[in-house]
C-alpha cells in the first residue's frame, strides 16, 4: 500500500496516525487499547499525546512537526527556510482566520530565534528529537514489540 516503512504510531484525541519514511501517513480512529499493530510496524516508536494534551492542549499547536525520514539529529527550521524577513508573507494565509490567525503569526514570528535544542511549531525535526520533546512534556512513549505496544516506565 505504501512504499515507505512505518516509523511512528501516534495517538491523539481523534485517533491514531502512522508516519512512514516516504512522507505518507495512515490514520484511523483507534487508541492504544483498541489498535492492533500491523506486522510491518514491529520495532517502531509509539507516542500517546492524550495525557499531555489533556493538561496542556496548547501544545498541540506549539509542538514541532516530526519528519520520520530525517536522520537522527536533522532539523529544518521554518524561519531558515523562508528567511526571517519573509515570515509575515509566508504566514499570511493564517490571516484569513481573523484575530486568532494574526496572533498566531505574531507569536511564530517573535519566536524564530530559538536556541539549539528548542523547536517551534513550524520546525520539522527528526523522530528522536520529536520523541525527546514529547517525553520532556510527559507523553508516554513505547515501542511496538511482539504485536503490541510496550510502554516505557514513567520517569
Amino acid at each position: 500500500m505504501f512504499d515507505g516503512k512505518p516509523r511512528l504510531v501516534e495517538f491523539g484525541f481523534g485517533g491514531h496516525t502512522v508516519y512512514h519514511d516516504d512522507h505518507s501517513t495512515l490514520s484511523g480512529y483507534d487508541n492504544p487499547d483498541t489498535r492492533k499493530p500491523e506486522p510491518d510496524e514491529e520495532g517502531i516508536a509509539a507516542l500517546d499525546l492524550r495525557p499531555v494534551l489533556e493538561k496542556e492542549p496548547y501544545l498541540a499547536i506549539e509542538s514541532p512537526m516530526v519528519d520520520v525520514s530525517f536522520q537522527d539529529e536533522e532539523v529544518e527550521r521554518f524561519a531558515e527556510l523562508v528567511g526571517k524577513e519573509d515570515l509575515p508573507f509566508a504566514l499570511a494565509p493564517a490571516m484569513g482566520f481573523g484575530a486568532i490567525g494574526a496572533l498566531a503569526v505574531l507569536e511564530v514570528v517573535k519566536k524564530t530565534d530559538r536556541p539549539a535544542g528548542q523547536y517551534g511549531p513550524l520546525d520539522s525535526i527528526s523522530l528522536p528529537f520529536y520523541l525527546h520533546w514529547w517525553r520532556e512534556h510527559g507523553a508516554p512513549i513505547g515501542t511496538v514489540k511482539d504485536g503490541a505496544i510496550q510502554w516505557e516506565e514513567a520517569a
